[in-house]
C-alpha cells in the first residue's frame, strides 16, 4: 500500500498540480488606471516548459517565467521577433518617430528587466503595478464579455441571405 501512495505523490509533485499547474493557460489582462477607470489589456499564456507569451495590440511578446511561492517572475527573451539587445536597439531608433516618444524609450529601457506578477489568494487573479502607465495590470481567467448586439427596431427588417 505504501508504494501506491508514494507513487500517487510523485505524480502529483510531478505534474505541478499544486504549485505551477494553477498557473498554466491563458489569462486574460484589464488595466486598472489609478482613477479606477478600466481599460483592455494584454492576454497572457503560461505553458508548463516555463514559457509564456503576451499578446496585446500587434506586439507579441515572449520569454521564460519562474514561480516562488505567489509570486511570477518573467524574463522578456523576444519582443516582436527580435532578441531584446536587437528590439531595444530598434525601439529606440524608432522613437522620435512615435507620438509618444517617452513611452517608446520606457518601453525599450524595461525589456531587460524583470516583470514581477503576484497571484491573488484565491488563485484567480494576478496582478502587476505599472508605474510607467500609473496604474496595474490585472490578469483573470475569464474572457472579456462579448460586444453586446444592438437592439432590433420592432420595424426593422432583416434580409437574411442564404
Amino acid at each position: 500500500m505504501k508504494p501506491a501512495i508514494l507513487t500517487l505523490l510523485a505524480a502529483v509533485l510531478l505534474c505541478g498540480c499544486s504549485g505551477e499547474g494553477r498557473i498554466l493557460g491563458d489569462w486574460y489582462g484589464k488595466f486598472v488606471k489609478e482613477n479606477g477607470e478600466t481599460v483592455p489589456g494584454a492576454n497572457l499564456t503560461f505553458e508548463d516548459h516555463h514559457h509564456w507569451r503576451e499578446l496585446y495590440g500587434n506586439e507579441d511578446i515572449e520569454g521564460r517565467w519562474q514561480l516562488s511561492g505567489n509570486q511570477i517572475v518573467m524574463h522578456i527573451e523576444l519582443f516582436n521577433n527580435l532578441l531584446v539587445p536587437d528590439a531595444k536597439k530598434y525601439l529606440l531608433s524608432k522613437a522620435n518617430e512615435s507620438k509618444k516618444p517617452a513611452e517608446v524609450v520606457m518601453i525599450a529601457n524595461s525589456l531587460d528587466k524583470p516583470i514581477d506578477l503576484t497571484i491573488s489568494a484565491d488563485g484567480k487573479s494576478l496582478t502587476r503595478a505599472d508605474p510607467g502607465q500609473q496604474g496595474t495590470a490585472v490578469y483573470t481567467r475569464q474572457p472579456p464579455p462579448p460586444a453586446p448586439i444592438p437592439p432590433i427596431h420592432p420595424n426593422q427588417t432583416i434580409h437574411i441571405k442564404r
